[in-house]
């Protein structure tokens, strides 16, 4: 989608054993600018469109100036709070921003500014009462703090830890004798109630173990005897429940080609055989808080990872893990089944535009792999609908019903498919609204509320929420070519107004009949499509180009019988070899059969099934390498089904580009049984 939430391209993906993976080719001829690429089933859709995977993307040239779009706060525990140690993480989004510091009124640097990755900042600083503070760039630019309390207290947290939380809470002199409760929630469930007595300290520090508590959401609180909240924290509880190693293997390979293990545990160190997502990029500007670390023996999420993640969460750019602990997790509503497959819905109308409502519909469904037949009834709507499509790349649907004669047998169907769910962008960015991209048509869809109150009676039966579907726009349908072979130009007769053959030849675009109401009209083509004979095909089938003209060709054909004319020039016309050097006019007859004409151009749509994908390995192989290295940084391995031995290892090669480069690699893996790992680590 666009910025304004306009669908430029979808697909489908076949999902395996719950999960799917593909490709996805960007149009070329896309304007510059910044796209949002999403990836959902309709069954997501019941938790509202926030909750779609997303991610967005540059297409063209990045912004090389230095610009500051937008500048985000966020003291931990709240505030700022004067005469305290406050940690303030700033998030800036915008080019080429530089180093930033924090100054006070008078222009003086007041602490040191630690940068992470792209856009992320920390600062630890004391600020005084009654001062100002201002985050201060390169170029002069200051942009104020967030206000500083006179009092009050900071909580903060080190997530760093495998096992445990390290918490720290500072308190303004005046609080320092209050009773105070540490109370920790999630969805909210309270897993936490702990007593803080400062005993006349202005600081005190506890561990908070991870065990026990829910994966997810976790909010820290600090609250007084009342109630009252005075600082709060959220947290990412998610840690990885199965382990992956990766080790290189020293033996030399060939032209770059690198061997490496990996190996899968639990957290007890057993192997576990598994499926995983597995790539090499080259480093990208990703969040460095430490050293790089060494690739030897490493295992589960890093102390780095940890500290990253939670950088993250607290500047709204982690996709927060729920977790499935409450009933909260449900929607209020069921608006989308689960789907075994693909859906296809259509109106079905006869060929003078006639509503066909409560008919057996007949479908025939033509793909690479052999024909299938359906059998559906319309309802009262004339709706039609087909479930658990299981088809690759794009089929041809052929429609009919039982008549007498050919025209009443045939059926065009309108289509129709699920509403685009607007765009939905986290609260750190701008709220973007998907536009109203087409006319819906609830009134087709809804059930009527007295049918739904009768069915909902019936035993087993569930009661699902109308969704919306739109219609979509009218596909493009016409005959088969000849040997599958486009045609260069092309032609259809009127059958209500019939023109004769010189006259369909004035509807191709450059063609030109001269002596039109003579004994001998003659055609003439274009010079730009070729130089050489031209040779004439009726049916298929190669006419005498020695006697045949446009003249024998008229004798020879009555252009009532004409059903088109496919112009073919150049790789097109090949296949008829050097005969056809400057071009092929190819006529197709109606065969006097007007069923299978009626069939061809009336009765049939295109149904886009499952998205072919381009193998990974198969694409960099083909790839042409610009002799001027892109600055992006490019993936070099992707495998996203690699599969663990009883052992949990497996081997794998990567072709490593010949400079010296940081690669980052990067594993996933969710089991069945909703067992998860991961690792991000950079080499």
């Amino acid at each position: 989608m666009d910025g304004k939430g306009k669908l430029i391209k979808s697909q489908n993906h076949k999902i395996l054993s719950g999960q799917t993976h593909g490709s996805f080719e960007i149009p070329k001829k896309l304007k510059q600018g910044t796209y949002f690429f999403r990836a959902y089933t309709q069954w997501m859709l019941n938790y509202g469109a926030e909750q779609i995977a997303l991610q967005k993307i540059q297409v063209g040239d990045f912004d090389r100036s230095s610009t500051v779009d937008k500048i985000q706060f966020y003291p931990e525990g709240g505030a700022l709070v004067a005469g305290l140690e406050n940690k303030l993480i700033i998030r800036i989004d915008g080019n080429r921003i530089g180093n930033v510091q924090i100054v006070d009124v008078q222009d003086q640097s007041v602490s040191n500014v630690v940068r992470y990755g792209e856009n992320i900042f920390s600062v630890l600083f004391k600020p005084e009462k009654e001062n100002r503070y201002f985050l201060k760039f390169n170029n002069g630019l200051k942009y104020p703090l967030p206000p500083i309390q006179d009092s009050g207290y900071t909580l903060q947290v080190n997530t760093i830890e495998e096992d445990v939380f390290d918490l720290r809470i500072l308190a303004s002199p005046k609080f320092q004798n209050e009773i105070l409760h540490v109370i920790g929630e999630s969805k909210g469930i309270r897993y936490l109630n702990a007593e803080v007595d400062f005993k006349d300290d202005s600081s005190i520090d506890f561990q908070i173990p991870k065990k026990g508590l829910p994966l997810g959401l976790f909010e820290l609180s600090l609250r007084n005897e009342g109630g009252e909240v005075l600082a709060k924290r959220k947290l990412q509880i998610g840690e990885s429940q199965l382990r992956i190693a990766l080790e290189p293997i020293d033996k030399e390979l060939s032209k770059g080609i690198k061997s490496f293990a990996i190996k899968v545990t639990d957290r007890e160190g057993k192997p576990v055989a598994a499926e995983l997502s597995v790539s090499f990029k080259e480093h990208e500007n990703t969040l460095e808080p430490f050293d790089g670390e060494a690739l030897s023996g490493y295992s589960g999420m890093s102390r780095k990872e940890r500290f990253t993640n939670d950088l993250l969460l607290r500047t709204h750019q982690l996709p927060v893990n729920s977790g499935t602990n409450s009933t909260e997790d449900f929607p209020d509503k069921i608006y989308h089944d689960f789907q075994n497959g693909l859906e296809f819905y259509g109106q079905a109308y006869d060929l003078n535009n006639k509503l066909i409502a409560n008919t057996a519909v007949q479908i025939l469904i033509k793909t690479e792999e052999g024909n299938i037949v359906k059998e559906v009834r319309t309802d009262s709507n004339g709706m039609l609908k087909l479930s658990g499509l299981q088809l690759e790349g794009a089929a041809t649907m052929v429609f009919r019903r039982v008549a007498e004669d050919t025209k009443s047998k045939l059926i065009r169907v309108h289509t129709y498919t699920y509403e685009i769910p607007p765009l939905k962008v986290p609260s750190n960015e701008n709220n973007i609204s998907a536009l109203n991209l087409r006319k819906s048509r609830p009134e087709v869809l809804k059930t009527p509320e007295k049918k739904r109150a009768s069915l909902a009676q019936e035993e087993g039966v569930i009661m699902l929420d109308g969704v919306t579907l739109v219609e979509e726009k009218a596909r493009k349908m016409s005959a088969q070519s000849v040997y599958g072979i486009e045609p260069t130009r092309q032609v259809y007769q009127d059958l209500e107004n019939p023109r004769t053959i010189p006259q369909l030849f004035l509807g191709i675009p450059g063609f030109q009949v001269s002596c039109m109401g003579g004994l001998n009209p003659t055609l003439v083509i274009p010079k730009s499509v070729g130089i050489g004979p031209v040779l004439w095909v009726v049916d298929g089938f190669p006419l005498d180009q020695e006697t045949s003209s446009l003249r024998e060709v008229m004798n020879l054909l009555s252009y009532i019988d004409i059903e088109r004319i496919d112009f073919l020039s150049g790789p097109s016309a090949a296949i008829y070899g050097s005969r056809a050097s400057g071009g092929v006019i190819s006529i197709n007859t109606r065969s006097g059969d007007t069923e299978e004409y009626y069939a061809r151009k009336d009765g049939q749509t295109i149904f886009q099934g499952f998205h072919n994908s381009v193998d990974f390995t198969a694409y960099q192989e083909s790839r042409k390498v610009n002799k001027r290295r892109e600055k992006l940084p490019q993936t070099l391995y992707w495998n996203p089904s690699l599969k663990t031995d009883e052992n949990g290892e497996a081997i794998i090669k990567v072709k490593l580009p010949s400079e010296a480069l940081k690669i980052k690699f990067e594993a996933l893996i969710l089991t069945p049984e909703g067992r998860r790992g991961r690792v991000v680590q950079s080499f």
